[in-house]
């Protein structure tokens, strides 16, 4: 598969849309042009100028924030969304699994699912009958086979809308996010199957599970805003992208995007961050936590704390609360500002969510907070110099823990 200068642009709302829409299909009718560079009122660039080539046996990454296009471009390599620039050309045939369960018809069983499936990819009868039973056993369906598919609960729907997959006489498979729904023993199949196909075929899949994509790719495409933002190897692509979000964290603590104080929020936490340290700290050097808010009134004594998450956010890795510390902290009208400093941090190479609370004691209810509804603040965990164990982006945000007793090994008997 090869993309060359690949673009594809929306409208803002339905009347326009429909308008433009109108318009070009009789532009393209009467062969006045081929497509058009220019956005009008109200378009924006879902794609733009992408461009890259897949190879046999390749597995092409492509991540990004939400709304960068990912989901957009599988579409449009898939064919179910015309571009409007640029051009596709695959050799042999493309199947997608851009949201496991849906094409699945509700009212027909998972059988006849499987059977209309195979019918509408051109397969002859015979090779679907063969088909059917693999699809039945891969998805574990059992007595559910016979059942209607509306009657499934999502996890096999996932089950059977990937089992269909697995049975296509395919060139290049799309996947998104396929490793989001089902169980693990059902994620480790998708994973076991994909590498699989690699001896055969070429994959593009799109994630934000870092791990899976350093594990499967050989190559990463980040997408921002729905430009190329990088392409090239994996790791590489994968510490673009970690810059990214702290990038974007900055611009979440920018000051000209503060929150009006009201009487229903009269205090807000306007930036929450590491101090003095470009949002970079290495393993087992100190980091100090630095919260700003602002106040309408003053509060004579709050509690606040903060949660280290990973990258992803699906998992708590630690964090601190000062109602255990014995330090008094109070809220004054007015700007101010709390720190806290993590000595020896025991954390290796990756990038950290950081979000923050703070609390009344009295109530325990939060008066004001960070990253809990909105953007959490992100920073860099560096590795030390020289320790090779430690390999930067590889170690999917493991914690080092000081105090583990080894036990020495015991002398096999004779």
């Amino acid at each position: 598969m090869k993309a060359n200068h690949v673009s594809k642009k929306y409208c803002f709302g339905l009347k326009r849309s429909l308008s433009y829409g109108f318009r070009d299909m009789l532009m393209e009718f009467f062969r006045v042009r081929a497509g058009r560079k220019e956005l009008r009122s109200g378009e924006f660039w879902a794609l733009k100028d992408i461009t890259f080539d897949l190879r046999l046996g390749e597995c092409l990454g492509v991540i990004g924030h939400n709304g960068a296009g990912k989901s957009t471009l599988l579409k449009v390599l898939n064919g179910l969304i015309k571009v409007d620039g640029g051009s596709i050309a695959l050799v042999g045939r493309s199947a997608a699994l851009l949201d496991l369960g849906t094409g699945l018809n509700p009212v027909m069983t998972g059988r006849e699912n499987a059977y209309a499936t195979g019918m509408l990819m051109g397969i002859a009868k015979e090779e679907i009958d063969r088909a059917v039973v693999k699809i039945v056993e891969f998805a574990e369906l059992g007595e559910f086979a016979d059942m209607p598919v509306r009657n499934y609960s999502s996890g096999m729907r996932a089950r059977l809308s990937f089992a269909i997959i697995t049975q296509l006489d395919v060139d290049v498979l799309l996947v998104d996010e396929v490793m989001a729904v089902g169980d693990a023993n059902f994620q480790l199949k998708c994973v076991r199957y994909m590498q699989e196909y690699l001896k055969r075929g070429a994959i593009i899949f799109v994630s934000h599970n870092m791990h899976l994509i350093q594990t499967m790719c050989d190559r990463c495409l980040v997408l921002e805003r729905g430009e190329m933002s990088y392409l090239g190897l994996t790791a590489s692509a994968v510490r673009h992208y970690y810059n990214n979000l702290q990038m974007s964290a900055k611009n979440g603590n920018d000051p000209s995007r503060k929150v009006e104080l009201t009487d229903e929020t009269p205090v807000v936490i306007d930036r929450l961050g590491i101090s003095g340290s470009g949002g970079r700290v290495r393993t087992h050097d100190d980091m100090e936590i630095e919260l700003r808010y602002r106040s309408l009134v003053d509060i004579d004594e709050v509690y606040w704390n903060f949660s280290i998450f990973s990258i992803n956010q699906p998992v708590l890795i630690g964090g601190g609360r000062s109602r255990f510390s014995g330090v008094k902290y109070s809220v004054k009208k007015g700007d101010g500002e709390f720190r806290c400093t993590i000595k020896s941090l025991p954390l290796t190479a990756g990038v950290y969510a950081l979000k923050a609370q703070l609390l009344d004691p009295s109530a325990k209810l939060p008066l004001a907070s960070f990253g809990w509804r909105g953007d959490p603040a992100y920073f860099q965990v560096m590795a030390p110099d020289g320790e090779y164990y430690n390999r930067s982006l590889a170690s999917d945000e493991l914690v080092m823990f000081d105090r583990i007793v080894w036990e020495p090994q015991k002398s096999a008997k004779n």
